[in-house]
């Protein structure tokens, strides 16, 4: 959720560097309080104009980050620091999608924010077995929150540079966070590693080719699965999560984060045992 510096996404459209903070006040931006409706097809049909754009994860140190590093090339020149918020972004780009990874930098920055944001997003780095680390960010096309697809409350960051909408259900910490961004600032997709060559700038064209190239030889991020616990996969972000169709969530006995690349064809599974976890099939 970076609102300072050049917004990674900001810079996509153009056919540049493709990711976009989505997480202005650390991917916390919560919402407030109350719930969404409670009949699964009513959120269905709110949430039909509501698009998945990436997903984030909440890390509590760099250990993730170096563990995916073997896999995906991480976007060095979009790491972003969300002045005002006390987080930090750090991004892996595939074509279809990409994945935040956020960190909190500064505790104190970060809780001044909990009024605007609607709920106590620090809580999402503690580690506590109630509570999910996991984000999902969605592009609407309004960010007026009276004509938004689901329940939610506009943040505007002090410096004007970011708008959100934060889900009402993020006020309940066991449940994968939601904001969504306008469709402005959405993630720019491509159907091939080819679409690049079609960038002009030299320079960009060359970044943005790194950026999409990865170890692993992985290309599209084609299924994302978050676990919570018994009991949670009925709630206002559950529901609207299932229903964007690229995301969805599952119940367990912890929370937890499958990401599938390419389909998982070629067979591979690997587990990542530290905080949180996390699970990769390509």
């Amino acid at each position: 959720m970076g609102t300072n510096r050049e917004s990674p996404r900001c810079r996509a459209n153009d056919g540049g560097v493709v990711a976009r903070s989505i997480r202005g006040g650390g991917l916390a931006l919560l919402a407030v309080l109350v719930s969404c409706a409670s009949d699964p097809a009513g959120d269905s049909a709110k949430s039909a104009a509501a698009e998945y754009d990436h997903v984030v994860v909440f890390v509590p140190d760099d250990e993730f980050r170096r563990w995916l590093s073997g896999f995906l090339t991480p976007a060095a020149a979009l790491e972003t620091r969300h002045e005002g918020q006390g987080t930090r972004g750090r991004y892996f780009l595939l074509l279809d999608s990409f994945i935040e990874l956020l960190s909190l930098e500064d505790e104190a920055e970060a809780r001044a924010n909990h009024a605007a944001f609607g709920s106590d997003y620090v809580e999402r780095w503690s580690g506590d077995a109630d509570v999910s680390p996991f984000a999902v960010g969605l592009t609407v096309a309004t960010l007026e929150p009276a004509d938004a697809p689901f329940d939610a409350t506009l943040y505007a960051s002090k410096d004007g540079a970011g708008r959100y909408l934060m889900a009402h259900g993020n006020a309940d910490l066991a449940s994968p966070l939601i904001y969504a961004t306008g469709r402005d600032r959405a993630y720019r997709r491509r159907e091939s590693i080819s679409e690049v060559e079609a960038i002009k700038d030299p320079v960009r064209r060359e970044e943005v080719r790194l950026y999409l190239t990865h170890p692993a030889g992985i290309e599209r991020l084609t299924r994302v699965v978050l676990t919570v616990p018994a009991g949670q996969g009925d709630n206002a972000n559950a529901r609207m999560i299932d229903a964007l169709g690229r995301a969805e969530v599952v119940e367990g006995d912890a929370h937890h984060l499958l990401l599938e690349f390419d389909g998982g064809g070629s067979g591979r599974t690997m587990e990542f045992s530290g905080t949180p976890p996390v699970t990769i099939r390509y």
